[in-house]
């Protein structure tokens, strides 16, 4: 080969600066880990969340539970609005300021209590010996449970009432001449109680 082809083709590589080697691909970042650290119940509607902070992150988005996203540069924040009884799912994710994603967290699952009946209980009959109670309904209730007041100050399970599309209502037996006092409280889907409502005392004749 005529050298002095080959000097004119390396003289217009470096002229036009092209590499005679294919360049190397960069590498893709790996995902910055995120760790949600811990998820408190605050009350029936509410879930605080906290997480790891993320290097390089500007801002962090909350999603989960069919609710909107929620937007923090913080490393906690307080979902609300969230139903009572259901099971909730949530996930963080870190963005830089231009909303590139950094890193995701697994997601962690929450359950909320149900809001159960309150106020005092009604009871319709008392022939017999048997007592019929019912209670109003409550807000993700999903089975409910009759108590009755027992000499330490807790109360023993009844069991769940029937539902007959109304109020649940419970028929019991209970002595002639006596005095007992019963509550009503419920289980939402995230097998979480709420509390007993307000007692309420039967007396038979």
């Amino acid at each position: 080969m005529n050298p002095r082809r080959i000097l004119v083709g390396l003289v217009l590589i470096v002229a036009l600066g092209v590499s005679p080697a294919a360049p190397a691909l960069a590498a893709k970042p790996l995902p910055v880990p995120l760790t949600i650290t811990s998820a408190v119940v605050v009350d029936t509607r509410t879930v605080e969340l906290t997480w790891t902070p993320t290097k390089g992150a500007d801002h962090y988005v909350v999603t989960g539970s069919g609710g909107s996203p929620i937007y923090t540069t913080a490393t906690t924040t307080r979902v609300t609005d969230l139903y009572p009884g259901d099971v909730h799912e949530f996930v963080v994710t870190a963005e830089t300021r231009k909303n590139q994603e950094l890193g995701t967290s697994d997601t962690v699952y929450v359950a909320t209590p149900p809001e159960g009946p309150t106020g005092q209980l009604g009871w319709a009959a008392a022939l017999d010996g048997d007592v019929r109670i019912w209670s109003g309904s409550g807000i993700g209730c999903v089975t409910f449970d009759l108590g009755i007041l027992a000499a330490d100050g807790t109360y023993s399970s009844l069991g769940d009432g029937v539902d007959q599309g109304g109020p649940r209502t419970w028929t019991i037996f209970q002595g002639s001449g006596t005095t007992e006092t019963y509550a009503v409280r419920c289980q939402g889907s995230g097998s979480l109680w709420s509390p007993w409502s307000e007692a309420t005392s039967v007396t038979l004749p």
